[in-house]
């Protein structure tokens, strides 16, 4: 009993100081976290191309829910993120579902490899890296930042424009990541026991543990999802071969790589407002959800395979001791790591001596920590250590999950929870199970290698994915929107959504009748919410010059609407948000109808040709003919149009953007 309390003594001394560390600063002002960053700011960012990269293999359960619950809920431009999943041609219900939706968006693209698969995660993303650099060259683009998502992902409608924004001054950003599980009832407690470990383990991480790490400039590990590179970055690498093929956590190993070579991987923990389906104001984490493993089973491979990448194959400490060019957190933070393969061997002595005090109340046996003795002081401190853990733990679930969860991880039952027990034996037995594997498998790793694409076999989790109803919920509305702007407060949008459901129409429309707020900033939220593109550039005579041909006096005065741009078999109106676009639909029957909002006044303007600007009118006219002759889209063009007052010319938000169309008529520009 007195060798288990020195170890854990020795094992968990630095943690209780790093804590005490973390909550003194945090109390005085002396630690902070994150800037709070506002929407104005983000969106102030011109938006860049963006590649979107999910690996896949036997994925067709979840995969296609995904995409689409992924693309209807981001509140990123449409025309400036691209999916690229890598599938193998030996699973066909995966490829199948990808090539359905390439045929219902533009943006999405299957990606087979060459061979069949599994191969490895690394080597999958690998793949689909080299071709979105073929796909680049054949149609003129340059992906500014690639986004790793895995195919059971719950990706937030903000994650892409923070992103966007962050970029701009930070090389990698890892996105928190935060199980998914059901609304905790005593109900399902027992039924959701696994997942609920890996609920307590990533709040306690991904809220306290990761922010610190980010504060201190210590090492930040990639989660393997949420995970995103700067273009500059990936190209410091000479061939596609970034993730690390022969590594079990090759997100690890890679964020390790950046690290050394100075990049440094940014975590931000920021949250928005959200009115939810109950209608009160919680706080929402711009952050990855994810399916985790439900089994005990499943649970134990997934965590060996962690530990053994992560404290056994990816890096020798020693050599990260006495590196003198990682600075002393930093090498704090990797000891921090490589422990676990240790500490987490200690639970099984630990909770043999727990039953033994328990059996100690009611038989007659020798004491283990007789009271006053050197070791009862020492269990005293423990004691203390275990309550103080607890305390922290249970307040990260609390900011993440809620009140009910955080009862049921740490006060069910008290001191010694269940959810906690559960949680470290899973520990104890992947940790047992990596050491087996480090120890006795090192000759069928080294068979395996023999071909490189199977250096390290895919150990994948089976997935599943949440239904559209619940998927909603994660979905941000046009209530959201006006909370985190402050245009609003809860007992308005209460109010005039009531009036909404009342007479039968959209709040938006409420709002704009009603005149709540300024029509502009109205517009631009809507805009926001079902990712439509916001124009309020100038126009000139552009409208009546060039659309004239086709052009009806009354479209302004029947419809509210002004043609913008006409291409063979669409044209792209210039409306508000309560325009007749039923009644532009049944007039040009033959026609695609698609939207751009402005506001009143401005519409008003362009329909008399006030605002006269003859360089607009010209940059328009061009960008005219390019979407004509499908080298641009006009979401594309009007964005740029959007942002022309910041650059010198066009051409530079092109290349900003990321949309290289350097023919002689965008020149013209």
């Amino acid at each position: 009993g007195l060798i288990f309390a020195i170890l854990i003594i020795l094992i968990s001394w630095d943690d209780f100081v790093w804590d005490l560390f973390y909550v003194l600063g945090r109390l005085f002002g002396k630690i902070k976290l994150n800037k709070v960053i506002t929407l104005e700011e983000v969106e102030h960012v011109v938006p860049k191309m963006m590649a979107v990269i999910i690996a896949a293999y036997h994925e067709e359960d979840v995969i296609e829910a995904v995409i689409e619950n992924l693309i209807q809920s981001t509140q990123y431009p449409m025309s400036m993120f691209h999916i690229f999943v890598g599938v193998y041609p030996n699973d066909p219900a995966t490829t199948n579902i990808i090539k359905s939706l390439e045929k219902k968006y533009h943006n999405v693209h299957a990606m087979t490899h060459v061979l069949e698969g599994p191969s490895s995660k690394a080597d999958n993303i690998n793949n689909v890296i080299e071709n979105i650099k073929i796909y680049e060259e054949e149609h003129a683009l340059h992906f500014k930042f690639f986004v790793v998502h895995d195919s059971e992902d719950v990706v937030h409608p903000y994650e892409f424009l923070f992103e966007n924004y962050l970029f701009e001054t930070h090389q990698a950003i890892q996105m928190p990541v935060f199980p998914l599980i059901e609304k905790p009832r005593f109900g399902n407690i027992f039924k959701n026991m696994i997942t609920s470990t890996y609920v307590d383990e990533f709040a306690e991480n991904h809220y306290r543990m990761m922010p610190i790490r980010n504060a201190f400039n210590a090492f930040v590990p990639s989660a393997g999802t949420g995970f995103a590179i700067r273009r500059d970055v990936i190209d410091s690498y000479p061939d596609s071969e970034i993730f690390p093929v022969g590594s079990l956590t090759e997100d690890y190993k890679l964020s390790l790589e950046f690290k050394q070579k100075g990049f440094n991987l940014y975590y931000p923990l920021e949250h928005v407002s959200k009115l939810n389906y109950e209608d009160k104001i919680k706080q929402e984490y711009i952050a990855t959800r994810s399916m985790f493993p439900k089994t005990y089973k499943a649970a134990v491979r997934q965590k060996a395979r962690w530990i053994h990448g992560i404290t056994m194959q990816t890096f020798n400490l020693k050599e990260i001791l006495l590196n003198k060019e990682l600075n002393l957190v930093t090498r704090y933070s990797f000891y921090k790591d490589w422990k676990a393969k240790f500490g987490n061997l200690l639970i099984l002595p630990g909770y043999l001596i727990f039953v033994y005090f328990l059996i100690s109340l009611f038989v007659d046996v020798p004491i283990m920590y007789p009271e006053g003795s050197f070791s009862w002081y020492i269990m005293v401190v423990l004691t203390i250590l275990m309550l103080q853990r607890q305390f922290l733990r249970f307040r990260a679930v609390y900011k993440v999950y809620g009140i009910r969860s955080a009862s049921i991880a740490v006060l069910f039952p008290p001191l010694m929870p269940i959810r906690m027990i559960v949680g470290n034996v899973i520990n104890l037995h992947a940790t047992l199970r990596a050491w087996r594997h480090h120890l006795f498998g090192e000759k069928k790793i080294k068979h395996i290698k023999k071909v490189k694409e199977k250096e390290v076999a895919w150990v994948k989790t089976d997935h599943e994915f949440l239904d559209e109803v619940v998927l909603q919920r994660f979905h941000r509305l046009l209530e959201d929107k006006l909370l985190d702007r402050l245009l609003l407060s809860k007992e308005d949008i209460l109010k005039y959504r009531k009036i909404a459901l009342e007479e039968g129409k959209l709040l938006r429309i409420v709002l704009r009748e009603h005149k709540v707020l300024d029509e502009k900033e109205l517009v631009e939220a809507v805009c926001q919410v079902e990712n439509t593109q916001f124009f309020s550039g100038s126009l000139g005579n552009y409208i009546k010059d060039v659309t004239m041909p086709q052009f009806k006096e009354d479209l302004y005065s029947n419809y509210q609407a002004l043609p913008l741009f006409i291409l063979p078999n669409s044209i792209i109106f210039l409306g508000l948000i309560d325009s007749d676009w039923e009644g532009l639909k049944a007039l040009f029957p033959d026609k695609i109808i698609r939207a751009a909002f402005t506001f009143e006044k401005q519409l008003e303007m362009y329909a008399k040709g006030e605002e006269i600007n003859l360089d607009s009118q010209r940059k328009l006219s061009v960008l005219n003919e390019c979407i004509t002759e499908e080298k641009l889209l006009a979401r594309q063009a009007i964005i740029a149009m959007r942002y022309a007052n910041d650059f010198d010319n066009l051409v530079d938000v092109f290349n900003e953007m990321g949309l290289l169309y350097c023919d002689r008529n965008v020149m013209l520009l």
